[in-house]
């Protein structure tokens, strides 16, 4: 593994972050905690749960525990009692994969998507590190299938990372992913003062045979539009929103499963622009025509579902930004 860390300001502030609410002091749907009204949060989609003191409103504000905020946005958090101070560091991450061919050179891959390799070539993920001040950091990375089963993970795969004057680099030997088509999550850890490792990127990516997609995505436009894009399921008649947040896949069963999209854009997609289409890779021809969407994407996370309307077979999704195709996900319905 390698990569580039660039130097910035780790932020400091209060054990508790404060955002503007204007909610009466009523009961609250959610309940009370010692008398104050208790409040959802969800971070991309997903509710923060399982906390000793919840998220609540105080004196016409929100307030939310600093940790649990945090660190479900892949940060890390350290108290020092001493001086009665939170410090939060939020590295800022960027994760691409390449294939190292047999001849030592590396060529990058489609987005989210890795190759099968052939004998003689392996694997390699590049991860570019910014937001972290001077110093010297321990990291580490693993493997997941999509049931958050590790199926990499040794303690081999750690590095130190030094940073002097801005400049830092991450080198590992690129070894081969022992792991069968399908979709994976690659996470990166950075160890805390207190010597726990604290998730601080995850990226999803597809492997599987690139040859056989019938056309390959323009990579760079993807790239510029989008952080994250996959395919998710739910079961039949249930929407996607925060309480219903869709499970990755490739596979779905006919009758039994909601087809979703989830998606992340960096930047506004305008109006008219944004275009999906399904193709059927038997019949080697869309299934109906291209849908184009009429409304304008502001830069956020969306999560899409509808009854699958495709017979059992295998598919592809295919996204387009105007007419460059920019997204093609593999799937098939059982």
């Amino acid at each position: 593994m390698k990569g580039k860390v660039s130097v910035k300001v780790v932020l400091t502030g209060l054990v508790l972050l404060l955002l503007g609410a204007s909610v009466a002091f009523a009961a609250s749907m959610n309940g009370d905690y010692k008398g104050n009204p208790i409040v959802n949060v969800v971070i991309n989609a997903v509710k923060l749960t399982g906390l000793d003191v919840p998220p609540m409103i105080y004196d016409s504000r929100t307030m939310l525990p600093l940790r649990a905020t945090v660190e479900n946005m892949n940060g890390i958090v350290e108290w020092d009692g001493t001086t009665m101070t939170a410090s939060v560091l939020k590295p800022e991450t960027s994760i691409y994969f390449e294939t190292l061919k047999a001849d030592g050179v590396s060529v990058a891959g489609v987005f989210s998507d890795i190759p099968i390799l052939p004998a003689g070539e392996r694997f390699l993920a590049v991860v570019d590190i910014g937001g972290i001040p001077k110093g010297t950091y321990a990291v580490k990375w693993e493997i997941l299938d999509q049931h958050g089963t590790v199926l990499v993970q040794d303690s081999n795969l750690r590095a130190q990372i030094t940073v002097d004057n801005g400049i830092s680099n991450i080198t590992s030997t690129a070894d081969s992913i022992p792991i069968q088509p399908g979709t994976y999550r690659f996470k990166l850890y950075m160890q805390d003062k207190a010597g726990n490792f604290k998730v601080i990127a995850v990226k999803t990516f597809v492997y599987l045979e690139i040859a056989r997609l019938s056309e390959q995505p323009n990579t760079q436009v993807l790239d510029e539009y989008f952080s994250d894009f996959y395919l998710g399921k739910l079961p039949a008649g249930v929407g996607a929103d925060p309480l219903h947040v869709p499970t990755r896949t490739s596979v779905f069963t006919a009758g039994v499963d909601q087809f979703c999209a989830v998606f992340t854009t960096k930047k506004e997609i305008p109006a008219g622009t944004l275009g999906t289409a399904i193709y059927d890779v038997n019949a080697k021809r869309n299934v109906g025509d291209r849908n184009v969407s009429p409304m304008k994407w502001a830069a956020s996370s969306y999560m899409g579902s509808e009854p699958l309307q495709v017979p059992v077979g295998r598919y592809e999704y295919k996204v387009y930004i105007g007419d460059v195709l920019v997204v093609n996900i593999p799937f098939e319905v059982k």
